[in-house]
């Protein structure tokens, strides 16, 4: 979902290059969380 958001906006942080770092994979995570409740609190 986050990247679909990112995608949206059109912005890319220098960091979204590389996949691979285990913490940006993390963050995404918690990212995707708390918009799934949003969403689900909205509908």
């Amino acid at each position: 979902m986050v990247k679909h958001v990112i995608k949206i906006i059109g912005w890319e942080s220098p960091s979204s290059k590389n996949r691979e770092d285990a913490q940006i994979e993390e963050i995404d995570e918690i990212i995707d969380e708390c918009l799934a409740k949003i969403a689900t609190y909205l509908t």
